[in-house]
């Protein structure tokens, strides 16, 4: 059993699977070394492993991206544990997973994917170890993540720090106008929209108030 230099998780499950197989048999013995992971991945794609732990993530939320993979004779995993699965994939999974990637009915994809995943399960190709789990920290401030099972580590695009929507009421007052605030009100700067016929601009602060959760502010806009 060969794994990735340095790949806990991979060399305590050959730990795992060497002490169960060799305990079936005193004649049973696995050897278990490690590779880099170039020479690893050049052994993986020339089919050289007999036996490899590997991980998937989906291209996208949908199960083709991952039946497909794992079950089509083209897949990126029967192409790497021989002709016997290949030949296997070819006659018995190709066509549902042809027939199945072009149909529009739900009822009909989930009948077929449920076939083919329980064929998978006792057929055995593959054993599926683990769905790996992590965890996510964030200021109080940031806004805008969400868990995305398609896409490992951070997006950035939709990220921000405040809140995006600077809409606001505008009432008049007879020193100025009053516009709800979530902020302390304080004398300073607030940036605000003042409309869809204003340009966005910043209004100082001259007065507050704290009536109704209304701050108001008067007189000055910086364009």
């Amino acid at each position: 059993m060969v794994y990735d230099v340095g790949d806990v998780v991979q060399h305590t499950a050959y730990e795992i699977w060497k002490q169960n197989i060799e305990s079936l048999n005193p004649k049973f013995h696995i050897d278990i070394q490690a590779e880099d992971w170039p020479q690893y991945l050049a052994d993986l794609k020339a089919g050289n492993l007999p036996l490899f732990i590997a991980w998937w993530v989906e291209d996208f939320h949908d199960a083709h991206a991952w039946i497909q993979p794992f079950m089509a004779s083209t897949g990126v995993f029967p192409r790497r544990q021989g002709m016997g699965l290949r030949g296997y994939a070819e006659e018995y999974w190709d066509p549902l997973i042809e027939r199945v990637a072009a149909s529009f009915d739900p009822a009909e994809r989930e009948k077929i994917y449920h076939e083919l995943e329980m064929d998978y399960y006792e057929f055995v190709p593959s054993v599926m170890l683990y769905q790996k789990v992590g965890r996510h920290y964030e200021r109080s401030w940031l806004h805008g993540w969400f868990y995305n099972p398609g896409y490992p580590g951070i997006y950035f695009a939709p990220l921000y720090k405040e809140p995006q929507d600077h809409s606001i009421e505008v009432m008049d007052d007879t020193d100025g106008i009053c516009v709800p605030s979530p902020m302390s009100p304080q004398k300073g700067w607030q940036l605000v929209e003042l409309g869809a016929d204003s340009t966005p601009g910043m209004i100082s602060v001259d007065r507050v108030g704290n009536e109704n959760g209304m701050v108001c502010v008067i007189r000055h806009r910086s364009r």
